[in-house]
Order: structure tokens, then sequence, then C-alpha cells
């Protein structure tokens, strides 16, 4: 894995290990996205990011890619849920910047 100016550069190893670990992931978290191709399109685009992100801060086995996914989706799952209903506000938003 390399970074340069335009962000990660992944030779074909690197992306079928990302790409499993989006096809695992995606299989066990699409059931909580509706049918609405935006709300699966925003779900795989944020999975993609997670993956992504974890890849790059140094997480390279399949297994750990796919925990790390898992508990970043849980968390803005429950995270939208808790400011949907209220209980959560910005400055307890663990996810807003």
């Amino acid at each position: 894995m390399d970074a340069n100016e335009h962000g990660l550069v992944c030779g074909p190893e690197e992306l079928k290990l990302l790409w499993a670990a989006f096809d695992d992931c995606w299989r066990t978290i699409k059931s909580y996205y509706s049918d609405d191709l935006d709300s699966i399109e925003a779900g795989r685009l944020r999975l993609a990011n997670v993956l992504l992100a974890e890849y790059r801060d140094g997480v390279t086995d399949l297994d750990e890619l796919k925990i790390c996914a898992r508990r970043w989706m849980q968390l803005w799952g429950s995270t939208e849920r808790w400011r949907d209903q209220g209980r959560l506000t910005e400055e307890q938003d663990p996810l807003s910047s």
C-alpha cells in the first residue's frame, strides 16, 4: 500500500482484500437499509469509505477489517437513530466534526 497526493494506491492483492471485506460486511448489514436506492448507495459508500480508512490506518487483516467496518457502521446507525429521536445533541455526537 502506498499513499500519494491523491490518496491511497492499492495493488491487485490489496483490492481483492478490500473487496472481500466489503462484500462480506455488506451481506451482513444490507438488511438495515431500505429498498430505496439512495439509502443503499449511501450505505455502500459509507462502508467503502470506512474500509479504506481502516486499511489506510494499517488494518490489513481481512477479519480485522470486517470487525472494524461493522463497528463503525453500527455506531453510525445508532448515532443516526439517537439523533433522529432527539436523544443525542451535536455536542454529544461522536461522529460530528
